[in-house]
């Protein structure tokens, strides 16, 4: 399967995410995210989730065990 990548760097990374995927179209996103307990998540909520409730195209999401 081919694919592409991209690194992106911004002040606000959700929105620079968004920004890149609007103007590259990709079929998808994939992105890895921190595990942190139901609370924290509440708490502080993610930039990978954000990505994945804003993104118009699926985002995958690979949980990081640290």
């Amino acid at each position: 399967v081919p694919f592409g990548h991209r690194i992106v760097f911004g002040d606000d990374v959700v929105d620079a995410i968004l920004a890149e995927v609007g103007r590259t179209h990709p079929s998808m996103v994939a992105m890895a995210m921190h595990h942190r307990s139901p609370i924290e998540r509440l708490r502080e909520g993610t930039m990978t989730m954000d990505v994945v409730r804003a993104s118009r195209v699926p985002v995958l999401v690979a949980l990081r065990d640290d």
